[in-house]
């Protein structure tokens, strides 16, 4: 096992990272008990944290026969959103008020600071 970590290439440490995440996608999906779609949705994150960690040695054939089982769940309708670690509604709120103040405040900087620059050039 430590020797195909060791001749891993810097980018697969990126697909590595990103395979682990849709495990955990993965695990969340199949134990949310109030998801309706729960095995569908979790056997598609496990199929494609699969594509995503072993993709590289897997044969295209298999690679293949994944996304067509991928496809497959999506076409029968099972992939859902389900109910993870959401944030309430109220943070939500203040986090996009506070999301605008700023944004508004660097536009009034870049604005006058372009306003500046024409005065200084004219």
């Amino acid at each position: 096992m430590l020797e195909l970590i060791y001749k891993m290439q810097p980018l697969d440490y990126v697909y590595l990272l990103v395979g682990i995440i849709l495990f955990i996608f993965a695990i969340q999906s199949f134990l949310d008990k109030e998801h309706k779609y729960r095995i569908g949705t979790g056997l598609f994150w496990l199929l494609y944290s699969v594509s995503f960690i072993f993709g590289s040695y897997l044969s295209k054939e298999i690679n293949g026969w994944l996304v067509i089982a991928m496809a497959a769940i999506v076409l029968v309708k099972q992939l859902g959103k389900g109910h993870y670690f959401e944030s309430p509604i109220e943070f939500k709120k203040t986090k996009q008020f506070v999301l605008v103040m700023l944004f508004s405040y660097q536009r009034c900087l870049l604005v006058s600071s372009h306003l500046s620059l024409a005065s200084l050039l004219n």
